[in-house]
């Protein structure tokens, strides 16, 4: 990904867009992940999921990695956060999520959670990122999870002109603080069954143009004849079959597109 984007994640706003449930929060947290390991603070602001399910996702993606990409072996989200399914655990399954916690306890002092609950502004974003420049002396990769739950600052503006708004203030403060800001965004209804395009994403006309990096997550095979995004969510009973998803970078200000 970092090739493809010429560089990996640099100053800017980026988007990672998909239609929901198909892994965009999970991919993103990857990302965060893979850069906090080699040393880099990442700050989540989560407007939909609570901070011990995030960390899951993180701890159930190192038991995949800890036992060699067993998936029989491996522990799914719920699998870690749910007490009853972890006291029927086996002695060396439990040892399994203590060796991948303890992993993720390795970088975690890097990830800077805002779990939050109630509205907030693309104003309050800013500020908190500004104080934590300030308070911290470091250059943060900021992710937002995800960018339609911002609450808008003009309570009479449309949808259009209050993302507008908000993708234009993300921006301006990647760029003058010098650090990436990588927005999930969820795609409009009429999206679902066709392959992903700039035009995708929910009030896409600010996110066309504001944003300098678009990734689109979506099924292989979307936009076929005959997809049905609904049978392609559908988790096959073996769990050694994953889904099938591919990225696309519809844009990239300072590289190249269509990777």
């Amino acid at each position: 990904l970092d090739k493809a984007l010429d560089g990996g994640f640099t100053r800017g706003l980026g988007l990672i867009c998909a239609l929901s449930s198909l892994g965009k929060t999970t991919f993103t947290l990857q990302i965060a992940d893979q850069m906090a390991q080699l040393g880099t603070d990442i700050i989540v602001f989560s407007l939909e999921q609570g901070n011990f399910e995030l960390m899951a996702k993180s701890i159930s993606r190192n038991t995949l990695l800890l036992s060699d990409y067993d998936f029989k072996n491996a522990k799914t989200t719920n699998g870690i956060l749910h007490k009853q399914r972890y006291v029927n655990y086996s002695k060396e399954e439990q040892d399994l999520i203590k060796q991948a916690s303890s992993a993720y306890k390795n970088y975690a002092n890097h990830i800077y959670m805002y779990e939050i609950s109630g509205k907030i502004t693309h104003e309050f974003i800013k500020k908190e990122i500004q104080n934590f420049v300030q308070r911290k002396k470091s250059k943060p990769v900021v992710i937002i999870d995800y960018l339609q739950l911002l609450s808008s600052v003009d309570k009479f503006g449309s949808d259009k002109q209050n993302m507008d708004d908000t993708v234009t203030c993300l921006r301006q403060v990647a760029r003058d603080l010098n650090i990436p800001i990588i927005a999930i965004s969820s795609i409009n209804r009429a999206s679902y069954k066709s392959e992903i395009t700039l035009s995708s994403a929910k009030e896409s006309g600010a996110l066309e143009y504001s944003a300098d990096f678009f990734i689109g997550l979506q099924f292989k095979g979307a936009g076929e004849k005959g997809f049905d995004e609904v049978e392609a969510k559908k988790i096959s009973n073996d769990i050694s079959t994953p889904r099938s998803v591919e990225l696309v970078i519809l844009k990239n200000r300072n590289g190249k597109t269509g990777e």
